[in-house]
């Protein structure tokens, strides 16, 4: 029954929206101090409003863009499902392997 604890304690963790919150501003901090030039230009981290922030509720800005859900916008915006997917690697990969966040 441990992994029923471990899925539960993640869960919480996970619907904690100020930590979620406060680990996007991290996330953005370390990208634009650390980050390849590359990378900090085609990831946009978009900005929390703390005020309307809560454990069960997190806001940030609007950011205008198209959903990976409609890929032949994306496609007929000049993206490939190569470039979205060498970009979300990378970004991955910096979080995991460059700061541990």
């Amino acid at each position: 029954m441990w992994s029923v604890n471990e899925v539960e304690e993640r869960l919480r963790e996970e619907l904690d929206f100020e930590r979620e919150g406060n680990n996007s501003e991290l996330a953005s901090r370390d990208l634009s101090t650390l980050g390849d030039r590359q990378l900090r230009r085609g990831v946009y981290i978009p900005r929390v409003f703390w005020n309307e922030t809560a454990k069960e509720v997190l806001t940030t800005e609007w950011v205008d863009g198209t959903s990976l859900v409609h890929p032949q916008q994306l496609t007929s915006e000049g993206w490939s499902n190569k470039d979205i997917m060498q970009r979300m690697v990378s970004l991955f990969a910096f979080q995991i392997f460059v700061t541990g966040n």
